[in-house]
């Protein structure tokens, strides 16, 4: 929640200084004594439509009235994104971050915005917070996964190994994230062999068995292969508990 405040009272300042219609929310809409129900809903409608700067002008209003409103800066920041504004965008959804740190979407969307703008060091240390405050398999995975696509291949390695560690062997994702790495690397022997593992917990996977075929390896139940992860103890951490209290 730190600098929260301050964030807030930017966004406040922005939008009284008119910057929403700069960007091209324009709609001719009056908040006026409008429900935030209203607004809300005529935001949803406008977004589900691809109506996003139509949307940002409700969305705007809403939090003009209620700054401190997490999934709504969220919604704002998710219309600035799809409009190619990401500086505004981040503002947004740094205020929802700080508001509810441990909502996976408001990561998701933090990251994904500063992957879009191209802020990678930014991103990169926003992504090792999260790990170094929270320690779950599901962290590691986002920061292995975005360490591959800014080509830090060494970090990537090590944090998409660690979240098959912490998950234990029990959640088919991590294997997934794992074979394809090594398909971006370049390891077939590494990669069929985490296929093979993701294989023995989703055999119906379609990703997986697509892939293998593509390798001409024949899929079946001895083509199985149990997680080396199962052997170090499953850890709880995709259930919301932090990392380390398996027992």
């Amino acid at each position: 929640m730190k600098n929260l405040a301050g964030r807030l009272a930017l966004i406040l300042t922005l939008a009284s200084a008119g910057l929403t219609n700069l960007s091209g929310c324009k709609s001719g809409v009056n908040a006026g004594d409008r429900p935030l129900h209203a607004m809300r809903q005529d935001g949803d409608v406008r977004y589900d439509v691809g109506n996003y700067s139509e949307a940002a002008t409700h969305y705007q209003q809403y939090v003009d009235a209620k700054p401190n409103d997490a999934d709504i800066h969220y919604k704002l920041g998710r219309c600035y994104v799809e409009m190619g504004d990401y500086r505004r965008a981040k503002q947004h959804l740094q205020v929802a971050y700080d508001l509810a740190p441990d909502n996976e979407d408001y990561i998701d969307a933090l990251a994904d915005d500063m992957a879009r703008a191209g802020e990678n060091e930014q991103l990169s240390a926003f992504l090792i917070k999260v790990v170094n405050e929270r320690g779950r398999a599901s962290d590691y995975l986002r920061l292995g996964q975005y360490s591959m696509k800014i080509g830090t291949v060494d970090d990537a390695a090590a944090a998409l190994l660690t979240a098959a560690k912490l998950d234990g062997g029990v959640n088919a994702r991590y294997q997934l994230a794992l074979a394809r790495f090594y398909q971006h690397v370049g390891d077939q022997t590494h990669e069929v062999e985490r296929l093979r593992m993701a294989y023995f917990l989703a055999p119906n996977n379609q990703e997986v068995q697509k892939r293998a075929r593509a390798l001409g390896e024949i899929v079946g139940p001895t083509w199985a292969l149990r997680p080396v992860e199962q052997e170090m103890g499953v850890s709880p951490t995709d259930t919301g508990q932090p990392a380390g209290t398996a027992k």
